[in-house]
């Protein structure tokens, strides 16, 4: 009888000990039991941007896949070498990615990665297409950069939430670029006047620029000297900008996550059909480009060149400026 009395008393110590470890959390829910959470990805509502072609570059019309890795951030202490299982990959649906139901346990943080592009669509399997993801969350350009092309837009995301129950998690996801925008204000004037300096094609010979991004951490890596073209003049309809207006190119370009990326001297060359230069090279210099923003840059550059108007927009669905040294940087004159 002693004997059970102490085995007794034993299971009582456990048991209460267990209790102990297992504490309440906000609406009755206890620490370590394994919920099931919700998790989807939306792209940014600032998608549509004012140029516009067939393709509307800038809308996310492109995005077909999205990504989501998990980890552990108990503390803030995030580690790569241990994520909650492994990439869950999914369709984009009118640019939403939905995860379905997740199991996590309560009481924990974690930290939601993601990243949506236009992946390849072979026989319903989607896979790498411009972005190297084979060693998330690092990606990386996958083979040769060539601007005029939407399908290079992407968005990411990286989340912390702290699990206290069931529950659903939509997070909202923006791009790690700016969208440069090269406009020649005088395409019109020439076109009725100098039809044989049109181009129709342009090269881009860039300086430094970011190739990768940390999707963990936002960090960008790998800068390298970069051209591209000849590649057609984009086939954008509507610049928005002058009557008269073309808009040349369109590219989007790695941003860091604070401040602006100062573009250095870069060149663009016009070019025909043949890829004969039909005007000379232009330099453009201290281009500012800032993340999910746009800069639009424009000017003369078939004729005079006088000066070049230089304005980087917050989102990418409006004219709005705002004027306070970091979003705005407009009338720039560049001779």
């Amino acid at each position: 009888m002693k004997a059970n009395h102490f085995i007794s008393v034993l299971m009582g110590v456990v048991l209460a000990a267990v209790s102990c470890q297992r504490e309440e959390l906000t609406g009755g829910m206890v620490s370590g039991e394994e919920v099931s959470v919700g998790v989807s990805a939306v792209m940014s509502p600032d998608g549509g941007a004012v140029t516009r072609s067939n393709e509307a570059p800038g809308n996310a019309s492109e995005v077909n896949r999205c990504i989501l890795r998990i980890y552990l951030s108990d503390n803030g202490n995030v580690s790569t070498d241990s994520p909650i299982g492994g990439l869950r990959t999914v369709s984009v649906e009118n640019k939403k990615a939905d995860f379905g139901d997740v199991r996590l346990v309560s009481g924990h943080t974690y930290q939601l990665v993601f990243w949506a592009d236009c992946a390849k669509n072979e026989s319903g399997t989607l896979s790498d297409n411009h972005y190297d993801t084979r060693r998330f969350p690092e990606v990386a350009f996958k083979g040769d950069y060539t601007g005029n092309d939407d399908t290079r837009d992407a968005f990411f995301a990286s989340e912390t939430i702290t699990v206290d129950g069931p529950g659903d998690y939509s997070i909202s996801l923006s791009r790690p670029f700016g969208q440069l925008n090269i406009i020649t204000t005088d395409y019109s004037e020439v076109s009725t006047n100098f039809s044989q300096v049109l181009p129709e094609k342009v090269k881009i010979a860039f300086g430094k620029i970011y190739s990768g991004i940390d999707l963990l951490t936002g960090k960008l890596s790998d800068d390298k000297v970069l051209t591209y073209g000849p590649v057609a003049v984009a086939g954008v309809t509507d610049p928005a900008q002058t009557d008269g207006a073309k808009q040349l190119s369109f590219d989007y370009i790695f941003a860091p996550d604070d401040g602006q990326l100062i573009l250095d001297d870069f060149t663009m060359s016009f070019l025909n059909a043949a890829g004969q230069s039909v005007v000379p090279d232009y330099t453009f210099k201290n281009i500012p480009v800032q993340r999910n923003y746009r800069t639009n840059v424009s000017g003369d550059l078939l004729t005079d060149r006088a000066g070049l108007d230089v304005k980087v927009e917050p989102g990418f669905d409006g004219d709005e400026e705002v004027i306070d040294g970091k979003l705005v940087i407009s009338s720039v004159d560049r001779l």
